[in-house]
């Protein structure tokens, strides 16, 4: 189906349009919820003030909706929910073969919008037969605030009726204020209920981060990588499960970079730091002399994206590699490029994740342990 000029609105329901607020529970991501009917939604008077967001832009001329076809949409979708940032954690459950099993169960409640021959949105829904399920609703930031994001949840919403369903719920991460004003807008309200859950395939990725820097280290400047990085990991979902400063120190870095990924505590460590061309960084040295297996891609991926940006991650030597089970990964010292190189690998992160946990003890190999514990280390 193709809209031209102002999309349809989504139909909202009396539910709670409370303000935003910061949740104690869970994984800092709230429940929100509406019922859906056959009939448009009512204006109320008692809502409360919205976020400021950016304003609408002019409607786009021509878009079309219809249904994802898999496998030949995948990567489109699948490359969309990886530039929607933080709101959109992505994790094996969206590998290619899970989403091909939630096909199965709801065939027409996976959408996608298209414009200008490319798919510029797209929103998954689900259905149990008592309550639907809203899950990763994107659209690429060159058109966004021009009305597709309310024309899927409307088609999707329509879907759901058609099927019988009265309520549906998702998930939306509590800092994430601008998708909290939208989904008010549609008639969207916070449901006070925490986000509990079992993860069967293992639980949150563990994430070390270890900042390499003589100055932070001997308290001469506020480490701010560290800390950047950790808020990063935060909102992707995953746990913050140690952090250190070091000096730069070769023998030092090795011995802790073993020690951190012999103890089997950790899923990935990353490192922030020590990667260029000073003479005291040593971070890339250190690292290669404690992996079993180099991981080429992630490096390699990390500097083409930086390329984009400044030629000098021509100068960046970081490398990433395996040590048993432990994926360490160098970074940049810079808090904001270390946070953009995060992501530019964050999407595959889940999956090497999953495939080190299930490697047989054998591939995992075996290590002489070390025990020594760095100075300044924040548990």
């Amino acid at each position: 189906m193709t809209w031209s000029g102002a999309p349809p609105r989504a139909r909202g329901c009396a539910c709670s349009s409370a303000s935003p607020r910061t949740a104690s529970w869970g994984r800092g991501r709230q429940w929100w919820g509406w019922r859906i009917s056959s009939q448009p939604s009512v204006a109320r008077s008692d809502e409360r003030p919205l976020p400021q967001v950016q304003p609408m832009k002019e409607a786009l001329a021509e878009f079309t909706l219809r249904t994802f076809r898999f496998p030949e949409d995948y990567q489109a979708v699948y490359d969309l929910w990886s530039r929607a940032g933080p709101g959109i954690q992505l994790r094996k459950s969206d590998e290619p073969e899970e989403i091909a099993k939630k096909l199965q169960r709801d065939p027409d409640l996976f959408l996608v919008a298209e414009a200008e021959g490319r798919i510029i949105g797209a929103v998954m829904g689900g259905f149990d037969g008592r309550r639907g399920l809203i899950y990763h609703l994107a659209v690429d930031p060159a058109f966004r605030r021009r009305g597709i994001g309310s024309t899927l949840m409307a088609e999707l919403e329509r879907r759901l009726v058609a099927k019988g369903c009265l309520r549906a719920y998702l998930l939306v991460t509590e800092e994430n204020q601008e998708t909290m004003a939208f989904y008010r807008r549609l008639g969207v309200g916070d449901h006070a209920h925490g986000d509990y859950g079992e993860d069967f395939g293992g639980g949150a990725m563990r994430v070390a981060i270890l900042t390499v820097s003589d100055r932070a280290y001997r308290g001469e400047r506020e480490d701010l990588s560290g800390p950047a990085l950790a808020e990063a990991v935060r909102a992707h979902g995953w746990e913050v499960a140690q952090t250190a400063v070091l000096p730069d120190e070769l023998g030092l870095l090795r011995d802790t970079l073993a020690a951190w990924a012999d103890g089997g505590a950790y899923d990935i460590i990353l490192t922030t730091g020590g990667t260029g061309f000073a003479p005291r960084d040593v971070t890339p040295e250190a690292t290669l002399a404690v992996v079993e297996k180099q991981a080429p891609g992630l490096a390699e991926a990390m500097r083409a994206a930086s390329l984009q940006v400044t030629p000098h991650a021509m100068l960046s030597r970081a490398v990433a590699g395996i040590r048993g089970r432990t994926l360490i990964v160098n970074l940049p010292g810079s808090p904001k490029a270390a946070v953009e190189n995060l992501a530019v690998i964050a999407p595959v992160l889940p999956h090497a994740v999953q495939l080190l946990r299930e490697a047989p003890e054998a591939e995992a190999g075996h290590h002489h342990h070390h025990h020594h514990q760095p100075k300044g280390g924040r548990p």
